[in-house]
């Protein structure tokens, strides 16, 4: 989708279909306005357009102001604060190595960090979920 506003000739990503597919090709002046006639296949395709734009520019956003704290255990803090959308009595759902390939970090670091955090009492680990015990203390860790 962003690649589309980028205005360059070649990109240096694909994509392959695993089943038989048809194309549509739409020229970028397409998705810049809407038509004369104001249809509104053509203005939800925009819309919805933006909305992918908005939700991508906010994960992006928010990975930023993780990967941005100082250290692993406050990384973790942001991570469960803003993927719980402060309700902490949901756990995050995440293995050790997806959250360490998404802090960036190495999985025996992420282990270790999960284990202190949890001998601590702030998070409880049952399996691939994560319970915040203490939410009070994962907020003042931000």
């Amino acid at each position: 989708d962003i690649l589309l506003f980028l205005g360059k000739e070649k990109y240096g990503v694909f994509a392959q279909a695993t089943c038989d597919t048809k194309v549509i090709a739409l020229p970028r002046e397409f998705m810049s306005g809407t038509c004369a006639s104001g249809c509104d296949y053509h203005n939800h395709l925009i819309n919805n357009m933006l909305m992918s734009f908005a939700r991508n520019a906010y994960a992006l956003n928010m990975r930023l102001r993780i990967l941005s704290c100082p250290t692993l255990r406050q990384k973790i803090a942001k991570m469960l604060l803003v993927y719980n959308d402060r309700d902490m009595s949901k756990p995050i759902n995440m293995t050790r190595e997806g959250l360490a390939e998404f802090l960036g970090v190495t999985r025996p670091s992420v282990s270790r960090e999960l284990m202190k955090m949890q001998d601590d009492g702030l998070i409880e680990i049952k399996g691939r979920k994560i319970y915040v015990l203490d939410p009070a203390e994962i907020e003042a860790l931000n």
